[in-house]
């Protein structure tokens, strides 16, 4: 529960993640999590071409980076 702030990036470069479906894709998602829900986030991640990937998500007692390859 709490605040959940997730950025994103080329693994090798400086391509940023981008999220939303919006003409200008967000840069980052900041989301809160109430105490004792399900929650669920729709969202789009937009990347500007193949590559590897990763998410850095950051939570208030944690962080997690998650990778993946866009073909």
């Amino acid at each position: 529960s709490g605040p959940i702030l997730i950025r994103g990036r080329a693994i090798e470069g400086s391509s940023a993640v981008g999220f939303g479906e919006g003409r200008t894709p967000y840069d980052e998602l900041q989301l809160y999590a109430e105490p004792g829900k399900v929650h669920e986030w729709a969202s789009f991640t937009r990347v500007p071409g193949p590559g590897c990937y990763a998410y850095q998500v950051d939570t208030a007692g944690s962080s997690a980076v998650i990778s993946f390859i866009v073909r």
